[in-house]
């Protein structure tokens, strides 16, 4: 297996990214797959939740899996410091080896309560994993290089997440029983802990390098840490913009997920399979949006095409609310391509935000820093989800969906003011 940077530290860059390659590609797969089960399990586990009439159960699945990356971004940005990364990246995946286990016996008992727990105790697993995984990035590649390995990254993951929800449906479609077990559920449960076992293996090709810094004290306050280094940064406006940027993106993600599903199942009437198929189109787009991005931003880390890609969100989002006013006939496919169009706005923001957080910090900082924005993003998705709980209450999916149109273009505006100055290096 090839070495990283620091394993070879005198190599020219166009030697070490070739011999970051590999250990890339590992990363990748590890990272997809980890995005897969995640995604997969949720995305089963509200199918079944909806089915059997618990559709508020959908908004607590997703604030169970989002509170563990606000107590622990903190932590998790520690352990990215304190140890060397590939340690880490490889216990967490042992864990999510033994979650998914568990998680498997909930989808089989329907126990809605051990179901949240799993949940939970996933979203811990992630934290951890993630921000090492994203840490050791530049360790692999020289800085001009980290968009587009982020680009590569985003387009992979992405495609995990989409393949994990489309499965996730496709699974819960087989009828019939196996020994007396729903065949289904079965399906479901064993292809997690399959893919599980497929992420640790690939998690041995992370790159060897030691620990950033050795001597990071543990930050036993949690969240408030977390608050106190994002107060740190406030010197930093540009960084701060793009954290705060970051946020509400994944705010906006939240409520898509969950009011697309409602969508689907209870507005449109559409089975598992169809519902995912609605999901599978957003992050289609949001696949092929990184993939816009990382040629986009060949030369600087691309903060200027975030406010542009943020208004396209705004657009879409208000287009899907108004799919209702199509006949029956051509609705699903007109929800179908502006899902997609809003997947590639997103993807187009996602790439050069998240390179931002890993090239901005110095090396010694990187976890810490990555951790804030963790715990940014998991405060808005928290907040996402919570609002779910009232409106799915109380207004349709699409008028939903024009809510949030209406929000985002202001927020794109304010983008503009910060990030269109930042202009693409000669």
């Amino acid at each position: 297996m090839p070495v990283s940077p620091q394993e070879a530290p005198n190599s020219p860059p166009e030697e070490r990214i070739r011999h970051g390659r590999m250990r890339f590609i590992a990363m990748v797969i590890a990272y997809t797959l980890g995005n897969f089960n995640d995604n997969f399990n949720k995305q089963a586990v509200s199918l079944l939740a909806l089915t059997y009439h618990h559709t508020s159960l959908q908004g607590w699945i997703g604030i169970a899996f989002t509170i563990p990356f606000l107590l622990f971004a903190a932590p998790a940005g520690w352990l990215a410091d304190r140890f060397p990364r590939r340690r880490v990246i490889i216990l967490a995946k042992m864990l999510e080896v033994v979650l998914l286990g568990m998680g498997g016996v909930g989808i089989m008992t329907l126990n809605w309560s051990f179901i949240l727990i799993v949940v939970f105790f996933m979203a811990i697993q992630a934290t951890i994993f993630g921000t090492s995984l994203t840490g050791s990035i530049p360790d692999v590649f020289p800085e001009k290089e980290v968009v587009h390995a982020n680009a590569r990254l985003t387009s992979a993951t992405t495609a995990g997440i989409l393949l994990g929800v489309v499965a996730a449906g496709l699974a819960l479609n087989f009828k019939g029983m196996f020994h007396g077990l729903p065949q289904g559920r079965l399906i479901a449960a064993s292809m997690m802990i399959i893919v599980s076992i497929i992420g640790l293996i690939a998690s041995f090709g992370a790159p060897r390098c030691p620990a950033g810094n050795p001597k990071a004290p543990f930050p036993w306050a949690g969240p408030i840490d977390s608050i106190k280094n994002l107060w740190e940064l406030r010197t930093d406006r540009l960084l701060i913009a793009a954290i705060l940027s970051n946020a509400y993106f994944w705010f906006i993600a939240a409520l898509q997920v969950l009011f697309i599903n409602k969508m689907g199942i209870i507005q449109f009437g559409l089975d598992y399979a169809a519902t995912s198929y609605l999901a599978l189109a957003e992050l289609l787009g949001v696949t092929l949006g990184a993939i816009v991005a990382g040629n986009l931003v060949a030369k600087d880390n691309g903060l200027w095409v975030t406010p542009m890609a943020a208004m396209g969100l705004a657009l879409f989002l208000c287009l899907i609310g108004i799919s209702p006013i199509f006949p029956l006939h051509l609705r699903l496919i007109y929800v179908l391509a502006m899902l997609v169009c809003a997947g590639v706005a997103g993807g187009i923001m996602m790439v050069p935000l998240g390179s931002f957080f890993q090239t901005r910090p110095l090396p010694e900082r990187r976890g810490r820093v990555i951790a804030v924005s963790w715990f940014t993003w998991s405060v808005g998705i928290v907040l996402g989800s919570g609002l779910y709980l009232p409106l799915e209450k109380s207004l349709e999916s699409t008028i939903v969906f024009i809510l949030m149109g209406m929000f985002t273009l202001p927020v794109a505006m304010l983008m503009s003011v910060v990030f269109m100055r930042r202009k693409p290096m000669p």
